[in-house]
């Protein structure tokens, strides 16, 4: 015979950990909002529990997560790699294609 955490301990232990699931637990939205936060490395050492803990249950969130980070690594890499001022001849057609649409 299996005996069940609540058998051995009682009630406290549901209400317990009721309480821990309640401080811990954050919706998928929140979760997306924090992965987002700790790219910028803004998160506190809760928060990025919370999160650890959110992508232990939702694989959604957690490839939400590698996206982002794998999005902003080669955004940095890219951006150091482009030159970044337009030719003299490409903004000469922009300008050219402006002043067809006006006329």
């Amino acid at each position: 015979m299996q005996v069940t955490p609540a058998q051995l301990f009682g009630k406290k232990l549901d209400k317990y950990l009721d309480m821990l699931t309640k401080l811990y637990e954050i919706s998928c939205r929140r979760a997306t909002f924090l992965a987002s936060k700790k790219e910028a490395g803004k998160t506190s050492y809760f928060e990025n529990l919370k999160l650890d803990l959110h992508y232990k249950i939702c694989e959604g969130c957690k490839l939400f997560d590698n996206q982002t980070s794998n999005f902003s690594k080669n955004a940095k890499h890219t951006h150091n790699h482009i030159d970044v001022a337009m030719k003299a001849e490409k903004k000469q057609k922009i300008k050219d294609m402006i002043k067809k649409l006006k006329n």
